[in-house]
């Protein structure tokens, strides 16, 4: 007597093999996922240990920089005047286009500088919408000194005479890999 097969095994190891290949697709696009958030986070990373060294050399510029009233676009990369920018908050060119938007393509940058794969560069910006003048309250971002005292005469003098301190905007572009870009600002009071 003979029995007959009707092929239901042979249908149910089919859908396990389709099941057992979704499963090994999905394994290989998370491993690539994983790969590539490992990258950015390396990239993250390094381009953070790259804008430190931008931001120290900015920090002597400006501790050195001979005349603030104008623009020096020649070894400091300065602005006077604190520069319109992007809906990133990254500085632009003074320059608008018809439209009224920002644009960045004539900013001038420092010359780069080299850490590791990266390219950094920066440029600094007074916080002041208008030449400071005698009094720059009026028109510029500033960290007031503290006295010390109580207002009465008692105990001041720990800041006696000292200026207040007018903050400076710098931006750091860090062009790293396949020409990817990552900014960072920091703000730093000079009196």
């Amino acid at each position: 007597m003979k029995q007959h097969q009707n092929g239901s095994s042979l249908l149910f190891i089919l859908i396990v093999l389709v099941a057992m290949l979704f499963g090994t697709i999905s394994l290989f696009k998370s491993t690539d996922m994983g790969t590539i958030v490992a990258g950015n986070l390396a990239f993250k990373e390094s381009s953070i240990n790259a804008a430190d060294t931008a931001i120290k050399e900015a920090f002597t510029k400006i501790g050195t920089m001979p005349d603030t009233e104008t623009d020096v676009t020649s070894g400091y990369y300065y602005y006077h005047i604190q520069r319109k920018t992007t809906t990133d908050g990254i500085p632009c060119s003074l320059q608008f286009d018809a439209a009224g938007t920002c644009s960045n393509s004539n900013m001038t940058w420092s010359d780069p500088i080299s850490v590791g794969i990266n390219k950094v560069f920066y440029q600094i910006d007074r916080l002041c919408k208008a030449t400071p003048g005698p009094d720059p309250t009026l028109n510029c971002l500033v960290e007031k000194q503290y006295s010390g005292g109580d207002g009465n005469g008692v105990g001041e003098g720990g800041n006696v005479g000292k200026r207040d301190a007018i903050f400076y905007r710098v931006t750091i572009k860090i062009v790293g890999a396949n020409n990817t870009e990552s900014y960072v600002q920091v703000s730093v009071p000079k009196s």
